[in-house]
């Protein structure tokens, strides 16, 4: 029998964020820590940990990036890195990064 799956509301929505730009918020705190990054949201005072290509991109969206942007610079950073694994990985890190309130999407 064949098996129907769904594709997550998730993946329907990478359409957008594909084409989005993406910057940090203003007014979240960072600190740095060897390769990790830590950010306070002073609006609801959560605390996030950014590491490895986490933090590169985080550090990258001081200035806007695009999905594909992003995805080129992770794989500047980590060269053995498969492409599309990045490009996954580029989608779930803006996703969290935006219902968290910690960057914004530009028009």
């Amino acid at each position: 029998t064949g098996r129907r799956t769904s594709v997550p509301t998730f993946r329907r929505q990478n359409v957008c964020l594909i084409k989005m730009r993406y910057i940090q918020n203003k007014g979240i705190v960072i600190r740095r820590v060897d390769d990790s990054v830590f950010l306070v949201n002073p609006q609801t005072d959560a605390l996030y940990q950014m590491d490895g290509a986490g933090s590169v991109l985080w550090l990258a969206l001081s200035e806007s990036l695009d999905h594909d942007e992003a995805a080129k610079l992770l794989l500047i950073a980590f060269p053995d890195a498969d492409p599309e694994i990045v490009a996954r990985d580029v989608d779930a890190v803006l996703k969290d990064l935006l219902d968290h309130n910690l960057i914004a999407q530009l028009e």
